[in-house]
C-alpha cells in the first residue's frame, strides 16, 4: 500500500549564487564569520548523511 509521506512546500532563504556572488540587500547584519562556519558544517553533515543513506 503506497501512502502520501508529505504535502506542503519548504521555505529557503538564499543570500549567495549558484556563482557565488551575494546580494548584499539580502545579506542579514546579524550573521558572522561563526554562525556562517556553523551553517556550512550542517549543510555538509546533511550532504554527508544522505549520500551515505542513498
Amino acid at each position: 500500500m503506497q501512502s502520501k509521506a508529505f504535502e506542503g512546500s519548504i521555505d529557503y532563504f538564499q543570500v549567495m549564487d549558484e556563482n557565488g556572488n551575494i546580494d548584499k540587500a539580502l545579506y542579514p547584519a546579524d550573521l558572522d564569520d561563526n554562525k556562517i562556519t556553523d551553517m556550512y558544517k550542517m549543510m555538509l553533515f546533511a550532504r554527508n548523511l544522505d549520500a551515505k543513506t542513498l
